[in-house]
């Protein structure tokens, strides 16, 4: 498994900067899942914007809103918006599984804000920054990791980023993303997987 987690996507220099020392897009593959925007054609437009930007050729930008039945693309890109809004649409159009699916073939993930909370278990303690306007069956995430993931870590305060915490009702590990930081995700043969957090690169 490999996944790249992120509070903001490529339209970000700083993180675009920091992405650039991760991987090369060049000949490369992105599905698109952009069901956390609130308009999903406009986020897609934007964020194929800033794929092309960072090197991505339009061609290989896919817009998966309509459709998942595509060859496995290189990369799996979600980005942000309304967690709750992205999980009822996992949940009403099965795509978890399908994901999991390609990142077990080797498709890596790249998840923004909301994006980057779906990678998790269980997404019930984003409730403490984002109201439950959808009908969800439960609160289940990929599963390909464990930790309490918190994008936006550097603007909360810390009894904010406790209510994440209580909320989740586990001891589950914190792991904090700042808005200029950049997680990066990879198989461990010791202890399944490991998480480096990338430096800030400001300066």
């Amino acid at each position: 498994m490999q996944a790249i987690l992120t509070s903001f996507g490529f339209r970000s220099p700083i993180v675009a900067q920091k992405l650039r020392t991760v991987f090369a897009p060049q000949g490369k593959t992105v599905a698109v899942f952009p069901f956390a925007g609130f308009h999903w054609g406009h986020t897609f437009e934007r964020e194929k914007a800033g794929l092309a930007a960072f090197g991505f050729a339009e061609n290989d930008v896919i817009d998966c809103t309509e459709r998942v039945t595509i060859a496995r693309p290189d990369y799996i890109y979600v980005p942000g918006g309304d967690t709750f809004k992205l999980l009822q649409q996992v949940q009403q159009t099965g795509l978890a599984p399908v994901l999991c699916q390609w990142i077990a073939q080797g498709s890596v993930y790249i998840g923004v804000s909301a994006g980057a909370e779906l990678l998790t278990v269980d997404l019930a303690y984003v409730r403490a920054a984002e109201d439950n306007n959808y009908s969800l069956t439960g609160y289940s995430g990929l599963g390909l990791i464990t930790e309490i993931v918190v994008p936006h870590a550097d603007q909360l305060s810390y009894s904010q980023i406790q209510m994440y915490r209580s909320l989740s009702q586990t001891d589950r590990p914190l792991l904090l993303i700042g808005n200029t930081q950049v997680a990066v995700v990879a198989d461990n043969p010791e202890d399944g997987y490991g998480i480096e957090l990338l430096t800030d690169c400001r300066e």
